[in-house]
């Protein structure tokens, strides 16, 4: 996530990366301990998901009680 320019990763960068291809999106907001999982086709599906959860994307399992919120 980009401290200056947040915005960039939640549109310009779904838009682009989901016209390139490319199967997943893994978006982590430390601003509020949040994220979206992007999945294919075209990023239809969108998996919202808080700090302290273990999500999946793709094959893999990630546990996201080890990431940090900005001080």
């Amino acid at each position: 996530m980009s401290r200056s320019n947040p915005e960039n990763d939640y549109e310009n960068k779904v838009r682009d990366y989901a016209a390139m291809g490319i199967p997943h999106y893994l978006l982590i907001d430390p601003r509020d301990g949040t994220g979206i999982v992007h999945s294919t086709p075209h990023y239809a599906s969108r998996e919202k998901f808080a700090f302290g959860d273990t999500i999946t994307v793709g094959p893999w399992s990630v546990d996201t009680s080890v990431l940090r919120t900005y001080a």
